[in-house]
């Protein structure tokens, strides 16, 4: 029974214990940087690396990262013409001051995949392209052309609605102030706010409801009011929801241009000192495993010094350190 099976694996488990304890010179464990860095330094010259290079603790890669980051920001904010200085503006502009630095932070934490994004679509204004791509922008559109097409409602229906409209309840009557703005708006620009105060909550982040634009009662009793406002509601969201989506990929085509000179900086900080942290250490281990011509050989000098891989946290497992384990680990099952 199951108690049967506890005891025999509770009598393993001490065996086990006692082996471990009496292991010549004890168990030889380490986490995957630990391991990372030994194995770096015993192929120093086959992953291309200086021997004896230093490896940055977590907080001098840190306080690197932030002199990097603050690099940037100052020339950003010396030189208007310069292109950090609009990327800063047009971020800026979207973020709040004591969110800015959490959200610098947050990309700059993922500094790999970003390098591993402009390595495969070629540069930041190729992640854009993409970005419109995946969300079905049509690549002739832009912001401009988008605006102007707000400019193009019924007239004559909308003419018609207003006094209708004026004469009955007060969301009706402010509806109806709005569209007859609209009829006066000179631009695209113009069009889109009244759009956005007519068929957008106040907070401008999510569309009312049909019935707080005009009310059921009034729908009811004017069939081609509803039958326009369901037209109208229905372009206007498409259109503000296209706007809003270049909007996005501006600001985080912004931020990825900040985030990727910082990087930079970073980078090139970490080569004047013979640097590396210890996302390198993990990056380069991946590269001489799995990547370089030598790999083989390497893996062949590591034969039989690994025994057992725990994998801790596994969600938060990366995929460089898969590749590594995998590398590793895939000598265990040969000839089974």
């Amino acid at each position: 029974g199951s108690d049967d099976i506890n005891h025999r694996m509770l009598s393993r488990a001490r065996r086990l214990f006692t082996a471990a304890l009496e292991t010549p010179g004890g168990l030889k464990i380490q986490t995957i940087h630990a391991f990372c860095e030994r194995i770096l330094q015993l192929f120093p010259v086959e992953a291309g690396l200086a021997p004896g290079f230093q490896v940055l603790e977590s907080r001098q890669s840190k306080q690197l990262l932030r002199e990097a980051r603050d690099r940037v920001l100052r020339v950003a904010q010396g030189d208007e013409s310069s292109v950090f200085a609009s990327a800063l503006e047009i971020v800026t502009r979207h973020t709040h001051s004591d969110s800015f630095d959490a959200l610098l932070e947050r990309v700059l934490s993922k500094r790999q995949g970003l390098k591993d994004a402009i390595a495969q679509h070629g540069s930041i204004e190729g992640i854009g392209q993409e970005l419109k791509f995946q969300l079905g922008i049509d690549p002739q559109q832009n912001v401009e052309t988008l605006k102007h097409e707000f400019l193009k409602f019924n007239r004559t229906t909308i003419e018609r609605a207003i006094p209708i409209l004026s004469a009955s309840l007060v969301t009706n009557q402010e509806t109806a102030n709005h569209l007859a703005a609209l009829l006066k708006a000179s631009d695209g620009v113009q069009a889109e706010l009244l759009y956005r105060r007519i068929y957008f909550t106040s907070e401008g982040e999510k569309p009312k409801k049909v019935t707080s634009v005009i009310t059921a009662k009034l729908l009811k009793a004017h069939q081609w009011i509803e039958d326009w406002l369901s037209l109208e509601y229905s372009r206007s969201l498409n259109l503000i929801g296209q706007i809003d989506d270049f909007t996005r990929i501006e600001a985080t085509c912004a931020l990825l241009t900040l985030a990727d000179a910082m990087i930079s900086k970073f980078e090139s900080e970490k080569k004047l000192r013979g640097a590396h942290d210890f996302d390198d250490l993990i990056l380069k281990t991946r590269d001489l495993l799995v990547d370089k011509s030598s790999a083989q050989w390497v893996l062949f000098k590591l034969d039989r010094g690994i025994e057992h891989v725990l994998v801790d946290e596994a969600q938060d497992t990366s995929l460089a350190q898969w590749e590594i384990v995998s590398a590793l680990t895939s000598e265990f099952f040969s000839g089974t």
